[in-house]
């Protein structure tokens, strides 16, 4: 019996081992779950006092992380939701922390940076290198707001213009964001420069010709009895020169708004283009200078095309008075037709002085003259090619100009054969 003790003293040991190993396992699979987020799956009761107690705590912890992660998933829900709204916007929407570190970005932005680029977690800086914007983002910064800010951002040789809008929005914990959404306003600006630029044309345009009539005009008003009959015959027609020109250029103008404008309407018949190119020859022969010989090829294999006779008269005489007034040296104009897959090619060929290679890309643009003074001299608008482009856009058709100083230039313009698609300029 002297045993006994020690024996008891043994088992209540083993006991007691056993229900701290158990409660220190269930204590472990508790921090494991909770650490994980997830619902504890072991929900046996312990039996060795400690069941009830673990039991209830594991009840406890079970209820937060469950709430814990409705409220994780509300969260993406919520996340996603805003993801798919911002990536359907056209405008770039950009989340930017108080440190300049992307948050957030829809589709749009990372188009506008560039789609192999990620966005996440970099510094705006490095990918919107834009002094205006990083002065837009400051401002916002310090509460002084200014809606729909126009920033110029430039990538390469190309220039883009954005209507930013930004505000201050609530972040987590005491991090401070910034949403800032870019409004591409590229185009508009175009548009609104092209405006500019052409209203401005057209009142240096304008001034020449009515001041001239003006200052003759006002000298045959006040001093004509004491001009002599060739004065003011010489001031007569000063006056009409100018009034012809300004007549001229007005219709160019007409003609060129009526051609860009949406009720723009041509009237197409079924044509033999070979019999409208002889035709519009004939004329041209009439009044061609006589050192230039005029030549006509044609492809008897062309068939009839739809299109608008007087239109493309216009284009034909265009291409033929250009080449006269401004091809210097001329001496031959050859004109020729040819079938080309589902198109009908026409080119009108000079051996004149050509086009320096700058000016080429311009030359279909409004008032856009290679030798400025001269071409005003001879009483061109510098409209001429700009309205040949358009009538050919109209007929689904295209144009090129190719051209070597000192050799002379070569334009072509297409037609689609009937039944073809149209072609693009």
């Amino acid at each position: 019996m002297a045993f006994l003790p020690a024996a008891v003293l043994l088992v209540l040991t083993i006991y007691l081992a056993l229900r701290l190993h158990r409660a220190s396992r269930t204590l472990r699979e508790l921090a494991e779950s909770a650490r994980r987020r997830e619902t504890s799956l072991v929900v046996r009761r312990e039996s060795f006092g400690f069941g009830h107690e673990a039991e209830e705590l594991r009840a406890e912890l079970n209820g937060l992380i469950e709430e814990t992660r409705d409220v994780r998933d509300r969260g993406r829900d919520y996340l996603r939701q805003i993801e798919t709204t911002l990536g359907s916007i056209r405008e770039a929407v950009l989340i930017v922390d108080e440190a300049n570190y992307v948050r957030m970005a829809n589709e749009a932005a990372r188009l506008l940076i560039g789609a192999d680029r990620e966005l996440l977690g970099r510094r705006i800086e490095g990918l919107l290198p834009s002094v205006a914007f990083l002065d837009y983002m400051k401002s916002v910064r310090l509460g002084e707001k200014r809606a729909g800010e126009l920033v110029e951002l430039v990538r390469g040789e190309e220039h883009f213009w954005f209507e930013v809008t930004g505000a201050d929005i609530a972040g987590e914990g005491a991090h401070k964001l910034s949403l800032f959404v870019l409004h591409d306003v590229t185009k508009l600006k175009a548009l609104e420069n092209m405006r500019t630029e052409f209203v401005a044309n057209v009142s240096h345009e304008l001034r020449t010709p009515v001041t001239v009539i003006r200052g003759f005009t006002d000298t045959l008003l006040e001093d004509g009895e004491s001009l002599g009959p060739e004065e003011r015959a010489r001031f007569l027609g000063k006056i009409q020169r100018s009034v012809v020109r300004l007549n001229s250029l007005l219709e160019d103008l007409l003609t060129l708004s009526r051609l860009e404008g949406r009720g723009a309407v041509l009237k197409p018949e079924t044509v033999d283009l070979n019999a409208l190119v002889r035709e519009v020859g004939a004329n041209f022969q009439d009044r061609k200078p006589a050192e230039v010989e005029f030549v006509v090829e044609l492809d008897g294999a062309i068939p009839p095309l739809s299109l608008d006779p007087l239109r493309l008269t216009q284009v034909l005489e265009n291409l033929f008075d250009n080449a006269c007034r401004h091809a210097k040296g001329l001496t031959r104009l050859t004109v020729q037709t040819r079938l080309a897959g589902d198109r009908v090619e026409c080119s009108v060929t000079d051996n004149g002085c050509g086009i320096p290679p700058v000016d080429v890309p311009h030359i279909f643009e409004r008032f856009y003259r290679v030798d400025k003074g001269r071409s005003r001299e001879l009483g061109g608008t510098g409209l001429g090619l700009s309205i040949v482009k358009h009538i050919l856009l109209q007929h689904g058709g295209t144009i090129s100009v190719e051209s070597r100083v000192g050799e002379g230039s070569r334009f072509t313009f297409t037609l689609p054969l009937p039944g073809a698609k149209n072609g693009a300029a």
